[in-house]
């Protein structure tokens, strides 16, 4: 599933930079989240990078629609904290760092639960509050009576 994700930047005179990003969450990417979380834990870190995520980057236009943006970066780094996680990159051939939108460990763990929970559990869930979680409970449910 697809998340989106606000970008923030860390110049405050450049804004030439999209205004979210779209990051690829599934049961794999929240099993490796726990994973790294132990690993801080066990060796007493505060944050652990690594080169992963596949990110796609949009542009809101004056409509409030979304538009794809052709946006050029490098060094895109997972970054994971006791507490949350998030992204940094750099923007192509400057040294200007931005940052996607923290998630918030616990909300990684009420998405996995509705990754993973019994289909017949998912309608306590309709009422939730956070739309990732949402989202994952209507597609969950969609495939449910598909099938």
């Amino acid at each position: 599933m697809k998340i989106k994700l606000e970008v923030y930047v860390n110049d405050e005179y450049f804004d030439d930079t999209p205004d979210l990003a779209y990051v690829e969450i599934d049961k794999a990417f929240i099993e490796r989240i726990f994973f790294l979380q132990k690993k801080l834990e066990e060796i007493k870190v505060d944050k652990m990078s690594t080169y992963e995520g596949d990110v796609t980057f949009m542009q809101e236009t004056n409509e409030g629609e979304e538009e794809h943006e052709d946006f050029r970066y490098e060094c895109l780094m997972l970054n994971v904290y006791k507490g949350e996680i998030d992204w940094s990159f750099l923007i192509k051939h400057t040294n200007i760092s931005c940052n996607l939108q923290s998630l918030y460990v616990e909300e990684l763990k009420r998405m996995y639960e509705a990754m993973t929970c019994p289909i017949e559990d998912l309608p306590t869930m309709v009422n939730e509050e956070n739309k990732n979680i949402q989202a994952i409970v209507k597609e969950r449910l969609s495939e449910s009576t598909c099938s």
